[in-house]
């Protein structure tokens, strides 16, 4: 069977088909974490330690959309989204979330671990940036091997005050690596404001001082997210060096799940939300009704997928 991110990207010259599949998804990405959420708060079987990722879904799909099947990627400890968008088992991912030996790491790794080997997903790191160091050394592989294909790095922009960080864009830099580094700035680490660990505005800003191409876009956008990951990928891989990505995001939810007030509503910048009236749009006079049945499938394949886990 085709993997999502891989049928997506076959639909970039069919727009209506290439927005419903990104509104699946995306919508896919938001129910799994909100019921993990529902999960933390109502059971022993699963660990404290879960981040959502509610807000930041577009760019999960529309990076991954953008990727080629020879990529590699380097997620975060936020980073369910990026391997649901990339086609991972929903299944496998919870039954590791609940530390059984069924799950992708046989159940040692949990829900700040999570990778997939077999979809070009090597690394989930909990340490803040740790990720940046391995997406470089894939990089290097990549490159001297002659294999194709580039590394996407994602980070969220509390990463862009640890010394892995610019370690890594500087000999990502110095080597021409085909990495694409994608900074998922919510403009917060933990319960710190962007503003008191960064002196700059903007992280693109950072790549500057390493002569590496950069660009920001509006995280909350599906389209542009792709368009951008499309673009920096491309030239990455001609051997033009690595790219930072800047992708605004509004994280829609407590930096725990377990710490959630519950999902913030109608938020401007919410990507599910955003996706869905642009697909309203693009349907016309049908898309309540393809809408409506497009939600109770979504919410019906998770629910799904919790009970063949055995969440409870």
């Amino acid at each position: 069977m085709m993997a999502p991110s891989t049928a997506l990207r076959e639909t970039a010259d069919r727009p209506q088909v290439w927005l419903t599949g990104a509104y699946r998804q995306m919508l896919f990405i938001r129910e799994f974490d909100l019921r993990l959420a529902e999960l933390v708060a109502a059971s022993y079987d699963v660990a404290r330690f879960i981040h959502l990722s509610c807000g930041q879904e577009a760019v999960a799909v529309g990076a991954c959309a953008a990727a080629d099947d020879r990529d590699l990627l380097c997620v975060t400890y936020r980073g369910h989204g990026t391997l649901l968008a990339r086609g991972a088992d929903p299944v496998r991912m919870i039954v590791e979330i609940l530390g059984r030996p069924g799950g992708y790491q046989k159940g040692l790794g949990g829900s700040m671990h999570l990778a997939a080997t077999e979809l070009g997903i090597i690394d989930s790191a909990a340490i803040v940036g740790g990720n940046l160091p391995i997406a470089v050394g894939a990089g290097l592989k990549l490159k001297a091997a002659g294999e194709g294909g580039a590394v996407l790095c994602f980070f969220g922009d509390g990463a862009t005050a640890t010394g892995s960080f610019h370690e890594s864009l500087n000999l990502a830099a110095l080597l021409k690596l085909p990495v694409v580094f994608i900074c998922e700035n919510n403009r917060r680490s933990s319960r710190s404001a962007f503003a008191t660990y960064s002196p700059v505005e903007r992280v693109a800003d950072r790549a500057n001082a390493y002569g590496m191409h950069s660009v920001v876009v509006d995280g909350s956008d599906v389209d542009a997210m792709r368009a951008a990951v499309t673009d920096s990928r491309r030239r990455a891989v001609s051997g033009a060096g690595p790219v930072l990505v800047e992708a605004e995001v509004e994280l829609l939810t407590g930096h725990f799940a377990d710490s959630q007030a519950g999902l913030q509503q109608d938020v401007p910048g919410d990507p599910v939300q955003l996706c869905r009236e642009h697909l309203h749009q693009v349907l016309g006079e049908t898309a309540d009704a393809q809408l409506a049945a497009i939600e109770s499938e979504v919410r019906r394949s998770v629910a799904l997928a919790f009970v063949a886990a055995g969440a409870r």
